[in-house]
């Protein structure tokens, strides 16, 4: 049998086991209320990321058809840019050939400048319009190397170009006239 004290240690034992399961139970409702509430904020937080997901298939799906139709407008520029390249590589090969001439005429102009080295007035009349030239030739020789700029500016040099060997060729007319052996 269970003495005085015994019986004293049990009730003590028993009320600490009621205390401990009390404090057992207030948490456990603590944790529950906790839980709780993060399930409602969970909730909340599903329920706005579905909600901003939703708007912005919304939003992309009213927007994709201005893209498709920016996209085929910058596509048809492309094209177009591509077409001009295209032209302005032909209009730049046809200049190449027109070019190319150039040296042969500065070329026939220097032996035509040593052959009347004894016809010194004549010669320095034909110097000064072979300077003009000159100045003709490097300003068509800029237009061509600025080509990118202006192609009318080029093809009013060459149109210059033009008058000045015909202005040119005046003084050699003269030396037709005074030919000895004609």
């Amino acid at each position: 049998m269970l003495t005085p004290r015994d019986e004293e240690r049990l009730d003590e034992a028993v009320e600490g086991l009621g205390r401990i399961v009390r404090g057992l139970e207030s948490r456990q409702s603590r944790l529950e209320q906790g839980l709780t509430g993060l399930y409602r904020v969970a909730f909340a937080g599903f329920t706005l990321v579905v909600v901003t997901l939703s708007s912005l298939v919304i939003i992309l799906s009213q927007q994709v058809p201005h893209m498709t139709t920016a996209i085929r407008d910058m596509n048809g520029r492309f094209a177009s840019v591509a077409a001009d390249m295209v032209r302005v590589e032909r209009a730049m090969a046809a200049m190449t050939g027109h070019v190319a001439s150039l040296p042969r005429i500065v070329a026939s102009v220097d032996r035509i400048q040593g052959s009347t080295v004894s016809m010194r007035v004549d010669v320095t009349a034909m110097a000064q319009t072979l300077s003009g030239i000159d100045g003709d030739l490097a300003a068509t020789v800029l237009g061509v190397a600025d080509m990118r700029q202006s192609f009318e500016i080029m093809d009013a040099g060459v149109i210059r170009m033009g008058r000045d060997v015909n202005q040119m060729s005046g003084p050699f007319r003269l030396f037709n006239q005074m030919n000895p052996f004609r």
